[in-house]
């Protein structure tokens, strides 16, 4: 599998830049958590692979799964780590077949005009 074009490590804070990264930032950061609310809008995280071979991708390719897997090797701690999540994916995996993926997941969606 390679990784997608827009697909890369996110920077650690004390890490330099790309230039046309440099000058973006927020004054604020606001996360709001609605708890015990129903939501009308659900994606599902499908994967032609084993829950496993998804954390795997989300260890190659998705920025924060990278930065935590660089944390807890640092620690000797990646293999918990990778245990921890596959028994995650596990458990919500609502594919039929144990060779597939399908992690249903409900969102907020949350639309900023500036």
């Amino acid at each position: 599998m390679q990784c997608p074009p827009a697909a890369r490590r996110m920077p650690a804070a004390d890490e330099p830049r790309a230039p046309d990264q440099a000058n973006r930032h927020f004054d604020h950061v606001l996360i709001i958590v609605f708890e015990n609310q129903d939501y009308a809008d659900v994606i599902a995280f499908n994967f032609p692979s084993a829950p496993s071979a998804l954390v795997d991708a989300f260890r190659k390719y998705y920025g924060p799964t990278m930065n935590a897997f660089e944390a807890a090797e640092k620690t000797g701690r990646a293999a918990d780590l990778a245990k921890e999540l596959e028994d995650l994916f596990d458990s919500h995996n609502k594919s039929p077949s144990k060779d597939a993926t399908s992690i249903p997941a409900t969102f907020l969606r949350v639309t900023v005009a500036l």
